[in-house]
């Protein structure tokens, strides 16, 4: 597709990214998981794929669907795919900040996709400014660490 080429040539290695959308976005998440796994000659980053997911969208269907259609054992790619999921904003800024690393190390992952970024600290139960406050350290946290450790970190958002 040059035109989709052209205009997103994709990510590097040390890049934070954000995507906005719904079912789109849900989806390419899932790609990029499947994607990363692929061999680098074949465009991929042969690496496992550490998936926080603040807004319980983890789909293993569509995983698996997308695997086959890249010709990969579905059960292969989703062993390679480590979710985790976080139910509050506390919960999401704890693994971001206090477990992610040790995780991209255990897994030696390249890619790091943290779904529905935003979700949990716009929860009414979390005070505006503490909320604000916590999301303002996690995402500092998170490009902080895709520089550092060159993972590609990619977040959604759904509104």
């Amino acid at each position: 597709m040059p035109r989709i080429d052209t205009a997103f040539p994709g990510f590097q290695r040390g890049d934070f990214t954000v995507l906005f959308g719904h079912s789109p976005c849900k989806m390419l998440v899932f790609l990029l998981s499947v994607r990363c796994q692929l061999p680098r000659r074949k465009g991929g980053l042969n690496s496992t794929t550490v998936f926080i997911d603040g807004g319980n969208t983890f789909d293993p269907y569509a995983v698996s669907t997308t695997a086959q259609e890249y010709g990969l054992e579905p059960k292969s790619v989703l062993e390679k795919i480590f979710v985790s999921r976080a139910f509050t904003a506390y919960q999401l800024t704890a693994l971001v900040c206090e477990k992610l690393e040790e995780a991209l190390k255990r897994h030696n992952s390249k890619l790091v996709v943290v779904s529905d970024i935003a979700g949990l600290f716009l929860d009414r139960d979390v005070p505006e400014i503490e909320g604000s406050d916590l999301f303002f350290k996690m995402t500092q946290h998170l490009l902080n660490l895709a520089a550092r450790r060159r993972v590609i970190v990619v977040a959604s958002y759904f509104p």
